[in-house]
């Protein structure tokens, strides 16, 4: 607990008394309140959290998700091609002149609350690295020597703890690969507590009856 937010970390850890590497949260990643100084508080076994706050008693539950990035928006509404301003046709596509020396894209996240999610993004066709910053610091993002050809501009978000509703083709194959090699050694892949979303990906594709998923 703190002045202004709460550091969640297990308890493993806090009790290890080595270096600590907390989560924590604030009004700008899904904290709903400002705790006051000295603040007496109630913890309960099912992961309540009873805080004294400035606007009253706030909730949280410590053992979920403080924030769900399912309903946000990610998208790029316009690019700037040498400081001009070029928007999308129907398909949602960027024509861009061949003359074009700096490529700008300005993406955004759409939201209507406090939280303050990771964006990921990388330019496909062009970098291999991808770039993660929370959704504060989400800044144009600059391109040059671009050569002709089509390229695609791709933006994830996940939750302040690095958590995502989604699962990449990659991600399914890994997933594949790795159950195949624990079984050549004894061994088997466990995925546990997934959502929802993930979980239907998994029956879509036959991956329950391969994957020892664990749902409870």
């Amino acid at each position: 607990m703190s002045g202004n937010g709460i550091y969640v970390l297990p308890a493993e850890e806090l009790l290890a008394n080595g270096e600590l590497s907390p989560i924590f949260y604030n009004l700008d990643s899904g904290f709903s309140c400002t705790a006051t100084a000295n603040s007496y508080s109630e913890l309960t076994a099912e992961g309540d959290l009873y805080i004294a706050a400035t606007t009253g008693i706030s909730h949280v539950n410590i053992e979920k998700t403080l924030e769900d990035v399912s309903d946000l928006k990610a998208g790029v509404p316009y690019i700037e091609a040498d400081g001009a301003a070029i928007y999308p046709d129907g398909n949602g596509a960027f024509t861009i002149p061949a003359s074009t020396q700096k490529l700008t894209v300005f993406g955004f996240v759409y939201h209507f609350s406090l939280s303050n999610p990771q964006v990921s993004y990388r330019l496909e066709g062009f970098e291999r690295q991808i770039t993660t910053v929370s959704r504060s610091d989400l800044v144009p993002a600059d391109y040059t020597n671009l050569r002709g050809g089509t390229y695609r501009f791709v933006m994830r978000l996940k939750d302040a703890m690095g958590r995502s509703k989604y699962i990449s083709s990659s991600g399914l194959r890994l997933l594949l690969w790795l159950e195949q090699k624990m079984e050549d050694e004894g061994g088997e892949v466990q995925v546990i507590n997934a959502n929802q979303t993930v979980l239907k990906i998994f029956e879509m594709a036959g991956f329950m009856a391969v994957l020892n998923v664990i749902t409870d």
